[in-house]
């Protein structure tokens, strides 16, 4: 595949939506992501020349880096395939100049608001992984909510240097640790993946899905880039010898011929070989390339070894060139052999679909309305001519055409909140984040673009999520893109601290430098308290939040003093008894408006919270099949549910008999009942359930069954008085229903030497954790220990742990589960429970005592 560096002219562009490929990034912290980003550009040939980084301003360029690594870039790559590829005959409908959006997802799981617009953004995504450590938790992660979301990965198994140089690996050891770390990505795939879009979908060298290489040094490569090199220097069939070169085949040398390795079983271990076996791909791929890299860093076998085997890679070198030593000769002749970027394209292109494919499965994962309405047709068929929907997922305050932008998370058909209305000043399609963004009156249908015009509105407090929903102003039945469930169910548990400045003149200052570090700096959460007004800053580590503040105190907010308040950690409210059995409690009675709420509470079942939560229950259109069928009872129970908890309470349920009001024989029936009441009650549910009994925490696990019964004397009520009423009568349901304290768990993620692992334990052990799994990192001294530690206690284990183990443990922190706190916090005995509800009503203004029944009155 040989990408041709040549200019186009606009005018001549491949116009279609086919041609764009939305690709997010994704990889833990040191895996390689920022370094990828940044050598793209080098290790690529096809990118046009007007995009090539001009090295004559250096201020300029790095700070295209920068802004790079922080958001991602827009390509112009021209692809072409070669007549002598194997697979040309069947991908030459490929060739053509391709948009593609290479979107940054920052630190995987400090942003989740920012992971989640990625998602929604993207139709592909390009996961990397350090041979060296190997998978762990996040990657788990990220594969899960990618075939979640729909969105198809590949992968680029990164740091293949480390194992040659830093380890001195023998070829089959390294083939050992690539093989086990591909099979492990296929068991995460086959746990997650539903087989209804990807079947059959896999990771395989043989499939052209994975790259392994050295994003520092350059170089990447496929089974493919050696097939092709062998295949023209001895006249071999491509295809044929490309599946020998994985998995246990060697070469015959002597009779020339292709046969399986003799292996045996040693441990755990059936890769083994006898007879000094050499597999295929540690004699034909390894081999060549540890000696290149090996001889870059020996002086003495450089001259006579080394410049004599470039001619044959088709590598030449000027007499300049030869001077280096080391890693900068190392790069360069990388560089020149296995290019990553030309390769990486050549993947998302032929790998990853387009958003005409794409959205033609994914829509329903998109789209809040009707299915089979105009929006969503247009939507699936990624509709060049349908009617204009946006999904706006990141504002940058700057300094048309009439558009109507819907609030993702407030926005219900028949109502006017979370709707305005406001005007588009210019369009931009972005070329690699530069400055010289191209103002343009159009752009393709499944593209990801830029425009001017709506940010003052979305800053001013709009739209608090920072995702909306945009279409043309005489779209009047549209609804709003969907906000994944996943990112509110992952935002749960996370340390919060608030700032504020000492001189209230500054806040405008402060303010300024929160929203410029959250979008631009280390992709930290900030969000404003509804009820305070105060800026919130976010993330699963008290340690992290340590260090973003310093790093705001001394690079953004120079000269100017602020208050940090103590951590704040959230927790959920839930019940562990139900009140079905207690007629006499079940019966809420509005003596002066005359009518009675009869409401039965129980708990849900925790796998049932957790797929609400997750998602797989789809509540945005009530989508209850999956429930229906997978949940005894609820086959009839769910046509009756008329509505879930609010968005960070969303695991409750509130359901109802087939007619909600239930009508006495001497009742006028002339009085007009509608769904007013009906509303109303819902309403009252998710405030109650938004803001729990015990300190105002959010509810969850809550099942409760109402049914309004009108007296004789009934008349018309005013709504926000029944809806007060409703939430009384669901707090006072919960208060019989004997309520709990949930705290969030971690689950922590240790890296240590086998000397300090008792150290780790003994940690563990003090902050009130439970023990997860051990395990050895393979051919390394390090052990990993998985650990659950209470949020509460997550900064006192980092400063424990950090301390016994003398720095040489550490730890990564992901939220993992809501644990009951089985003691009763109406008991006085119980002092640690009461001392976090006592605490956190302190925080919140409420009055210490816990409420009574007589605080409900009827």
């Amino acid at each position: 595949m040989l990408p041709q560096q040549q200019e186009i002219n606009k005018n001549e562009e491949n116009k279609k939506s086919e041609f764009i490929r939305n690709v997010t990034i994704l990889a833990p912290i040191d895996h390689g992501r920022s370094t990828l980003i940044d050598n793209l550009k080098i290790t690529s040939s096809g990118i046009l020349q007007n995009q090539q980084i001009n090295n004559e301003n250096e201020h300029e360029e790095a700070e295209m880096k920068y802004f790079s690594r922080k958001t991602g870039n827009s390509y112009h790559y021209n692809y072409l395939t070669n007549e002598n590829d194997i697979d040309s005959s069947l991908n030459n409908n490929l060739n053509g100049q391709y948009i593609i959006n290479l979107i940054n997802c920052g630190n995987f799981g400090s942003t989740f608001n920012e992971e989640d617009s990625n998602f929604k953004l993207s139709d592909g995504a390009i996961i990397l992984i350090d041979c060296v450590e190997g998978l762990n938790l996040q990657h788990e992660l990220m594969i899960r909510n990618c075939l979640f979301e729909k969105i198809k990965p590949i992968f680029f198994i990164n740091k293949i240097d480390r194992l040659i140089l830093e380890l001195n690996m023998l070829q089959e050891e390294i083939y050992q640790i690539l093989f086990k770390i591909i099979v492990k990505i296929n068991i995460f795939i086959e746990t997650y993946n539903d087989e209804t879009v990807f079947k059959d979908f896999k990771i395989s060298p043989e499939l052209d899905n994975v790259i392994f290489g050295s994003v520092l040094y350059n170089f990447g490569f496929t089974l493919k880039s050696f097939t092709k090199l062998y295949a023209k220097k001895f006249g071999l069939d491509e295809e044929k010898i490309k599946k020998k070169f994985w998995g246990n085949y060697t070469f015959d040398a002597k009779n020339k011929k292709w046969t399986k390795m003799n292996l045996v079983v040693e441990g755990n271990n059936n890769n083994n070989n006898n007879n000094n076996e050499k597999r295929c791909f540690c004699q034909f791929i390894l081999d060549p390339m540890i000696k290149v890299i090996q001889y870059c860093f020996d002086d003495a076998n450089r001259e006579t070894h080394l410049y004599k085997t470039l001619p044959h890679l088709g590598i030449s070198l000027t007499n300049t060139e030869r001077l280096l030593n080391g890693k900068q000769l190392l790069k360069l002749i990388m560089l020149k052999w296995l290019p990553f970027g030309d390769l990486l394209f050549e993947m998302i292109i032929k790998q990853l679909p387009s958003p005409i494919k794409a959205q033609s499965y994914r829509f329903d994962h998109l789209y809040t309305g009707p299915l089979n309405d105009k929006y969503a047709e247009s939507i699936k068929l990624c509709d060049e001519n349908g009617p204009l929907m946006i999904y706006l997922t990141k504002v940058v305050p700057c300094t048309g055409m009439p558009v109507r932008v819907l609030n993702n998370d407030i926005f219900r058909m028949g109502l006017k909140k979370g709707i305005f209305e406001t005007t588009f000043r210019q369009l931009l399609t972005f070329c690699d984040n530069n400055n010289n963004d191209e103002i343009e009156t159009s752009s393709l249908c499944g593209n990801i673009i830029g425009f001017i015009g709506v940010d003052k509105n979305i800053v001013n407090g709009n739209i608090s999520s920072g995702t909306a929903t945009i279409t043309n102003v005489i779209e009047k039945e549209a609804y709003p893109f969907i906000t994944t469930r996943r990112a509110i169910a992952s935002m749960d548990g996370k340390i919060r601290v608030a700032i504020e400045p000492v001189n209230s003149n500054d806040l405008p200052k402060v303010m300024n430098a929160l929203d410029h570090f959250s979008r631009f700096g280390d992709y930290m959460d900030v969000s404003v308290d509804p009820e305070t007004g105060q800026k919130i800053i976010s993330s699963t580590s008290e340690l992290q939040l340590n260090l973003w503040i310093q790093e705001l105190k001394d690079h953004y907010l120079k000269g100017i003093e602020i208050k940090v308040s103590d951590p704040i950690i959230d927790f959920r409210e839930t019940i562990i008894e139900n009140n079905i059995l207690q007629s006499s409690s079940n019966l809420y009675f509005s003596k002066n408006n005359g009518f009675k709420l009869f409401i039965e509470s129980e708990p849900l079942p925790e796998d049932l919270i957790n797929e609400i939560e997750s998602g797989k229950i789809n509540i945005a259109r009530k989508d209850l099949n999956y429930l229906r069928n997978n949940y005894d009872g609820w086959k009839d129970e769910s046509l009756k549910i008329l509505t879930f908890g609010s968005d960070n309470a969303v695991g409750n349920i509130l359901v109802g008999p087939s007619n909600l009001i239930k009508i006495n024989d001497d009742y006028n029936t002339n009085y007009p009942l509608n769904c007013l009441i009906e509303d109303c009650i819902n309403v009252g549910f998710q405030q109650a359930t938004l803001k729990g009994i015990l300190c105002d925490e959010p509810v969850r696990g809550l099942k409760s069954k109402v049914t309004f019964i009108p007296e004789k004397d009934f008349t018309k009520i005013n709504n926000e008085k029944l809806i007060e009423i409703s939430k009384k009568a669901f707090h006072q349901s919960q208060l019989i229903c004997q309520p709990r304290l949930m705290e969030p768990m971690y689950l922590a993620e240790i890296s240590c030497p086998q000397s300090v692992v008792g150290k780790v334990y003994t940690c563990i052990n003090m902050c009130r954790g439970m023990f997860e799994q051990e395990e050895k990192v393979m051919n390394t001294t390090l052990f990993k220990v998985k650990a659950f530690i209470p949020a509460l206690e997550s900064g006192k284990f980092t400063t424990m742990m950090r301390s016994e183990s003398g720095g040489q443990a550490f730890v990564q922190f992901n939220f993992n589960h809501w644990e009951l706190i089985e003691d009763d916090p109406f008991d006085k005995n119980c002092h640690r429970v009461r001392d976090i509800i006592k605490s956190v009503r302190k925080r919140k203004g409420l009055k210490e005592e816990l409420p009574e029944i007589s605080d409900f009155e009827k």
